[in-house]
């Protein structure tokens, strides 16, 4: 293979001997020590599924084994909660052999916890990058709960953000029971139902920063409601609430509109977003927030505007997108080696 290289001065293309895209992306990887270069030389791969294999990591003979007619392909391809329900009805028998006894019971209860925490549609095979954020946090409560410790301090830091109200009840139920275990949970929140369900309430302020500092309340929810020193207080029992008074905003000539997503655990959904507004996407936990708005419209539209090499998630056609110059992209990823905040340079866009 040959690169026809154009020398300086000089119009008349000159042969050079170049080895091939394929061998310079792997020798790159292997010899380059710059983070950058290799996160360049990722553009220009794409993950797909082995031929072989079919994306189980088996080879032919071990995806052959069955245990009451079913293989290991077969039953990670099962959600977790009927996978939980195949393996307790088994494990009377299964649990007669000393020798699977440890196995058995180690995957019952592993199934039973991350059910418990309200996981049970997610598939085992699933890999743990695509969980949203509330489903990755609750596996890792359940596994805090299949490690049965007693005695250990748990520090929460605002456990309940990005989680849909459904999922909050879950979150809640899981920190319960870490407690009801003889251990001791410290959660940072701002959640009014975690807040309720908390045995003890520490208060901090009155205000913020050179505001702030004091112990304002310590005690139970029930004595925060009625305690005329407490800002909490009166938006836990009801006395003040806090209410919209801005008019909707909204354009009905100009709409970006997604057709056909059905990346994960979308189901060929049509999603109109109306230009000019601020829009939410809300949802339990698991629903594909994060993968309609980051996983498809973010990816597509940085692909077409920006001309990023960001390959988008499985969905029919975008349209709208003529309406905008860039797509600036906001996330918590820290912007160096800090993640204290995550600005972002929008003059561009503007």
């Amino acid at each position: 293979t040959y690169l026809f290289k154009l020398k300086r001065g000089n119009a008349k293309p000159v042969p050079v001997p170049f080895e091939g895209v394929v061998p310079e992306l792997v020798r790159t990887a292997r010899e380059s020590s710059s983070d950058g270069y290799r996160a360049r030389m990722v553009a220009y791969q794409i993950s797909q599924t082995c031929e072989d294999c079919e994306g189980y990591r088996l080879n032919a003979v071990a995806r052959n084994v069955f245990i009451d007619g079913m293989s290991f392909n077969e039953f990670m391809a099962m959600p977790i909660e009927e996978a939980f329900v195949w393996v307790r009805k088994r494990r009377a028998d299964w649990i007669k052999l000393k020798q699977f006894e440890e196995i058995v019971t180690g995957l019952d209860q592993r199934l039973e916890f991350v059910d418990e925490v309200g996981l049970g549609y997610l598939n085992l095979q699933r890999e743990y990058s695509t969980l949203s954020g509330g489903e990755s946090q609750r596996v890792r409560l359940a596994t805090q709960l299949g490690m049965g410790l007693v005695g250990v301090i748990y520090v929460l830091d605002e456990p309940s953000i990005g989680l849909h109200p459904h999922d909050n009840e879950k979150l809640i139920q899981t920190l319960l029971e870490l407690r009801d275990r003889g251990n001791a949970v410290v959660v940072v929140e701002h959640d009014e139902d975690t807040m309720k369900q908390a045995d003890t309430l520490i208060e901090l302020g009155p205000g913020a920063g050179i505001e702030g500092g004091h112990l304002t309340f310590s005690g139970t929810p029930e004595a925060c409601m009625a305690s005329k020193s407490s800002r909490t207080g009166p938006y836990l029992s009801g006395r003040l609430t806090v209410m919209k008074n801005s008019p909707t905003r909204l354009n009905e000539d100009r709409f970006l509109k997604i057709h056909k997503a059905s990346e994960h655990n979308l189901r060929e959904v049509d999603a109109t977003f109306p230009v000019g507004s601020l829009t939410c996407v809300t949802g339990v936990s698991g629903s594909g927030k994060s993968t309609l708005v980051n996983g498809i419209l973010a990816n597509a539209a940085a692909f077409k505007l920006n001309r990023a090499k960001t390959i988008a998630g499985k969905h029919q056609k975008i349209t709208g997108l003529e309406h905008f110059v860039q797509v600036v992209r906001v996330d918590q990823s820290p912007i160096g080696r800090s993640p204290r905040s995550n600005p972002r340079n929008l003059h561009k866009a503007f």
